[in-house]
Order: structure tokens, then C-alpha cells, then sequence
């Protein structure tokens, strides 16, 4: 006698149910792992490594580095989080500066406004006094200058310059947490606040003639971005290239008042010399896809909770997956990734995990590095669109290609960001170069070339892989920049905010029309 059991349409549809899921999941996963496995031959094809260790930085004695200073340790706070409690303290009295829109009105426990030699503001000295009098928490001396008061305020700022007198290199400590997303970056941002103090000083400094003082402040914030630098990360990166911005706009003002002698010329254009943001770049993004992407990948398999999170959130991919369209289709996909998604995370097959693992670190490795070439010292502006082309031509559901560009859009175009502060760098060591020429022979040279005779091969245009523009003006000054993004003449045409958006990136050698 047959068993009845086994006739009973339910239990059928659920025997072949129990199948169909179970094949989807084998399905799924043995895709994603091939996937992977295709990637890490690609790479290792292309001479790249996923070995997380060959991006650690080398070890620095403590005697030898800037970054083992006291000032710059990692502790704990009260809830658990690493963080920089020194530095923290030592900048709490200068952490703020005015704005240009609070001058003559003051703000309580800001520095006060230094005006801006960019735009032909000049530093209000009585005011400047005035103001850093009033922060002073104890009776300074009646004779003390701007900058005696500015040290009072941040003591920090003295030890600081004799530890790099004696200490070569800079290596920040770092987060030991393994988990690479939970780890504190407050030791790396926390630098930019001391490129800005640093940079207060050196306008006090230029303005009370002291241009000794404002350039070893100056080496001193390029030797700590070479600490921020090393970690192999794209905030890392990005730091470190905000810090160097600040200090350009400190040289450009003591250049154009021609306050330093050639041998101080000469140890500023060394050290610019060392700075080379296109290589940051690619350490940047191979830490995203080697110390952040696999390693997140893997992590997720086990914790749906912070996938969750990550995909549907206040800060959350689904917040960049916004249809512009505003099609009743659109609109329902979004509605479906916002109420399905929290549940069905917890379903997802491992292999979607390892299929987004292999996709983003081909998107980091394959078509991210190749904007930029080292050797050739080149930023490839026509490559920039070969990232989105290389997400969008993917044999993969439009969702996707949606989803990947949504967790990259935060990093579009951060490659001009580095390639614009590259050639900021080289403009400023042409311009340490057009100084000194002209310390010996009283004027700026007629071309660039004649400049390589004394101080070998120039700096080239990093966008084209051709000399800087350069001409002398009427009234003896001169023209220098970059062909910009475009890489198209545009007659030294600078305006533009941001400034890598302006259509030539050139060298400010005097002040704008206020």
C-alpha cells in the first residue's frame, strides 16, 4: 500500500520548494566564489597584490619620528573610542578662526581673522593683538607681540618645530582595531586643524618679518602630511592633500613678497620636491579595495546586522540610489529597497557577497589605478570616465550597476582632487626655481628652460606630460599654470570653486583685485 503522505500536493511544492532554494543558494555562492577567483588571477595578472601587509608602512625609530611624539598618541576615551586626547587639548584654545564674514565683530574663543593675502586683505595688526590679548587666560606681558601670545595660546606649536628639528620622519600611530572600518581616524584628521594653526602663525610671522619662522612652519606641516599620507586609506590621502593646500597659500604670499634667501628657497623647493600625490592616490586605492572592500566583504557574511546598516540608513547606500527620473518604476524599486531589503539582508546568498567583493576591487584596482601613472609623473583627465564605464559595461542586473555606483559616488572624482593639488606642488617648486633666478639676476627668466641649467629638468604638466605655461607680465611679474582638466589653453583663466574646477590651474603670484 502506497504511503498516502507522499501524495499530498502541499508536501510536493514543499519538497521542490526545499530544492529550487537550495539550488539557488548553491547556485549563488559557487558563482560569487568563481567570481572571486577570477579576480584575484586578473590582479595577480596585472602585477598587483592583495597582500594587506606590503601596504604597512616601514617602521620609523621613535627617536627619528615626529609622529611618536606624545602630542600625536592614541587613548581611549570614556566611551571606548581611540582618539588624539593630546593634540585634542593642546589645540582647544585655537581650534577656531573667523571668518572672513565675522570680522570687526569677533566671535568668542576664535582666533580673530587674519584677513586673506589671496583676495589683498591685509592682517589688522591692532585688532589681531587685540583679540588674541583677550584669549590669553593669564595676564600676559604688556610688550608681548602676536605671535608671543598666539605660542601662550598653543604652547604645543614650539615644541613642535624643535622635535622636527631632530626627528627626520613622520609615521602617525595607528588604530590597532583589526576591524578596518571601525578603526579611529581622529589621529589623521585631527591634522588638518594643525595645518590651519600652523598656517596662522605663518601669516602673523610674515607680517612681523620673521619669514625664518613662517618656513619652518611650513617644512613642518609637509613633513607631518607625509605622516597622514602613509595610511592607505582615500581619507587618508585626501587630508593630506588639504593640508598641503593650506600651506600653498603661505607660500605663495612669502614668494610673492620675496622673503626667503636662496638657501632657504632651496630647502622649501627639497622638501615640495618629496611630495607626490599621485602616488598617494594609488596607495589610497589600493588600501580601499585591499584593507577595506575584501575584508568588509568577508566581515558581512557573518554580521547582516551591519550590511543592514550600511544599505538602508541615514548615511546609508540607499540614500545615493535616488532615481532622478522620478518614474513610477523608479519610485517602486526604491520603495521595494527600502521596505524589503532590511528583512531579505539576512537571505542574501555569501556569493553576492563575494561577487561585490570581486567588482569593487576590480573597480579600485583596474579602473582606478590607470589614472594615474607614476613614472611618467601623468594624470590621465580622459580616463576619468572610464571608472563609471567600467561599472556600467559589467555583465550584471541594472540594480546592480546601481548598487556599485551608488557605495563609489562619494569617490567620483577625487582623482582631481589629487591631481590639481599634484600641480599645485610642481607650480610651487617652479616658483621657489623663478625666485631664485631671480634673487641672481634681478628679474624672472624669459622661459622656464632657462631654469634647468641651475636646478636640472623641470616639473612637467602632469594633465598633458608638457612644460607649465609661462610668460612674463608687462609689469615684471609673470603668468604660470597648468592646462586644467580640460587640457585646453584657456589664457591662464582661474576662476573656479572649487579651484580644480577652474579652467587653467595656475600659480597665484600676487593678490586678486579685493
Amino acid at each position: 500500500m502506497k504511503a498516502k503522505w507522499w501524495h499530498s500536493g502541499w508536501l510536493k511544492a514543499g519538497v521542490i520548494a526545499v530544492v529550487l532554494i537550495t539550488g539557488f543558494y548553491v547556485q549563488q555562492n559557487l558563482a560569487g566564489a568563481l567570481a572571486w577567483k577570477k579576480r584575484e588571477k586578473e590582479v595577480a595578472a596585472a602585477g598587483e597584490s592583495l597582500d594587506a601587509g606590503a601596504l604597512v608602512p616601514k617602521p620609523v625609530p621613535d627617536d627619528q619620528n615626529l609622529g611618536a611624539l606624545p602630542l600625536f598618541q592614541l587613548s581611549y576615551d570614556s566611551k571606548g573610542y581611540l582618539t588624539t586626547h593630546a593634540l585634542i587639548a593642546a589645540l582647544e584654545h585655537v581650534k577656531n578662526t573667523e571668518a572672513p564674514s565675522d570680522k570687526g565683530r569677533g566671535v568668542e574663543g576664535a582666533l580673530p581673522y587674519p584677513g586673506n593675502w589671496t583676495k589683498g586683505e591685509k592682517l589688522d595688526r591692532i585688532q589681531v593683538r587685540k583679540k588674541l590679548l583677550e584669549l590669553c587666560l593669564e595676564p600676559p606681558s604688556s610688550t608681548a607681540t602676536s605671535l608671543e601670545l598666539l605660542a601662550r595660546l598653543c604652547p604645543a606649536l614650539v615644541s613642535l618645530r624643535a622635535a622636527n628639528l631632530t626627528r627626520p620622519a613622520c609615521l602617525l600611530p595607528q588604530d590597532p582595531n583589526p576591524i578596518p572600518w571601525r578603526k579611529s581616524l581622529t589621529g589623521i584628521t585631527t591634522q588638518i586643524q594643525v595645518a590651519k594653526v600652523l598656517a596662522y602663525e605663518e601669516r602673523l610671522a610674515l607680517d612681523a618679518g620673521h619669514a625664518d619662522l613662517a618656513l619652518e612652519d611650513i617644512l613642518l606641516a609637509l613633513k607631518l602630511s607625509s605622516g597622514v599620507e602613509k595610511e592607505a586609506h582615500l581619507v587618508g590621502g585626501l587630508v593630506a592633500v588639504g593640508m598641503l593646500a593650506i600651506q600653498i597659500e603661505t607660500i605663495r604670499q612669502g614668494l610673492a613678497g620675496h622673503v626667503w634667501n636662496d638657501q632657504e628657497l632651496a630647502k622649501l623647493e627639497q622638501a615640495l620636491g618629496k611630495v607626490d600625490h599621485l602616488a598617494t592616490y594609488q596607495l589610497d586605492m589600493r588600501g580601499e579595495a585591499i584593507n577595506w572592500v575584501i575584508p568588509m566583504a568577508d566581515y558581512l557574511k557573518d554580521h547582516r546586522a551591519l550590511l543592514r546598516d550600511l544599505l538602508i540608513g541615514e548615511y546609508g547606500i540607499n540614500s545615493r540610489m535616488s532615481s532622478s527620473s522620478g518614474s513610477w518604476g523608479s519610485q517602486l524599486r526604491e520603495r521595494i529597497w527600502v521596505e524589503i531589503v532590511p528583512v531579505a539582508v539576512w537571505l542574501f546568498p555569501n556569493g553576492w557577497l563575494d561577487r561585490y567583493k570581486a567588482d569593487m576591487v576590480g573597480f579600485f584596482l583596474h579602473a582606478n589605478l590607470p589614472m594615474v601613472d607614476i613614472p611618467s609623473h601623468r594624470a590621465f583627465a580622459e580616463k576619468e570616465g572610464h571608472a563609471e564605464a567600467w561599472i556600467n559595461n559589467l555583465p550584471a542586473s541594472e540594480s546592480w550597476r546601481n548598487l556599485l555606483t551608488a557605495t563609489v559616488d562619494p569617490m567620483g572624482h577625487a582623482i582631481r582632487k589629487f591631481a590639481y593639488g599634484q600641480v599645485q606642488v610642481d607650480e610651487a617648486r617652479l616658483a621657489c626655481r623663478l625666485e631664485r633666478y631671480r634673487l641672481v639676476h634681478g628679474v624672472y627668466p624669459e622661459s622656464l628652460a632657462m631654469l634647468e641649467s641651475l636646478h636640472g629638468a623641470n616639473p612637467l604638466d602632469l594633465l598633458v606630460g608638457k612644460p607649465y605655461l609661462y610668460r612674463l607680465n608687462p609689469d615684471g611679474s609673470y603668468l604660470l599654470y597648468s592646462l586644467g582638466w580640460n587640457q585646453k589653453d584657456d589664457g591662464g583663466d582661474f576662476t573656479g570653486k572649487p579651484r580644480e574646477e577652474a579652467l587653467d590651474w595656475g600659480w597665484l603670484n600676487r593678490p586678486t583685485t579685493p
